[in-house]
């Protein structure tokens, strides 16, 4: 349901609940995407905003998941 709502926000493409579950290979589903997108029309899509560089930058979930499993096999040494 989130991939679903977060698509919808992003790209402004809606697809059905069943499309996830008959399509659950990616590229399937991103072929599924890419139909959606085709028959509504041109988007508009949010600009890519720049962000400063003299800050630490924000970790992506998959990045936190490495530095906390990092930390933890360094305790294990």
């Amino acid at each position: 349901m989130q991939l679903l709502s977060r698509l919808s926000l992003a790209v402004g493409a809606s697809l059905p609940l069943t499309t996830l579950s008959t399509k659950p290979v990616l590229t399937d589903l991103a072929g599924s995407i890419v139909e959606e997108l085709s028959r509504s029309g041109p988007q508009e899509l949010p600009a890519i905003a720049a962000v400063s560089r003299h800050e630490p930058l924000v970790l992506s979930f998959a990045q936190q998941r490495l530095w906390f499993l990092a930390q933890l096999d360094a305790s294990y040494r």
